[in-house]
């Protein structure tokens, strides 16, 4: 009998283990300071396009700020982190006339940012997700 409940509590403890947390990189938590200082551009855009082919380039200078471009005018601004997430205050942006169709990049990327927008690091590739629309970026300067 006492070999039946060994066994019996044996199996319920491996059970219990294989059913425990994962550790792959879709559950995986990163700390959003590994973006300070970093640089990054966009290789691949899907959903809405960005108008005039941006690319997209975003920046984390400091703990708690972004600096972003479409292709037009540089925004910049302090953004707030929570989970995979980050939302943006109403940002600060240079003022200049960009002929169309670069133009609508600031309507583009304002829309992008505007609320609560999924980010995701892997190696030196940071993912950013808005409704539809997914922008894949590398780190460091744009291939010109």
């Amino acid at each position: 009998m006492g070999l039946l409940v060994a066994s019996l509590v044996a199996a319920c403890v491996l059970i219990l283990a294989a059913c425990g947390g994962s550790t792959d990189s879709a559950s995986r938590e990163v700390d959003p300071g590994v973006l300070v200082g970093k640089n990054y551009s966009s290789t691949s855009v899907t959903g809405t396009p960005i108008p005039g082919g941006g690319p997209m380039q975003v920046s984390f200078p400091e703990t708690g700020r972004i600096s972003a471009t479409a292709g037009c005018n540089r925004h910049n601004g302090a953004l707030t982190f929570v989970d995979n997430t980050f939302r943006t205050d109403k940002l600060a942006t240079t003022m200049m006339a960009c002929p169309p169709p670069r133009a609508g990049a600031d309507k583009w990327l304002t829309d992008f940012l505007s609320d609560s927008v999924t980010w995701d690091l892997q190696g030196n590739t940071l993912t950013l997700t808005h409704g539809d629309t997914k922008v894949v970026l590398t780190e460091g300067s744009p291939q010109t």
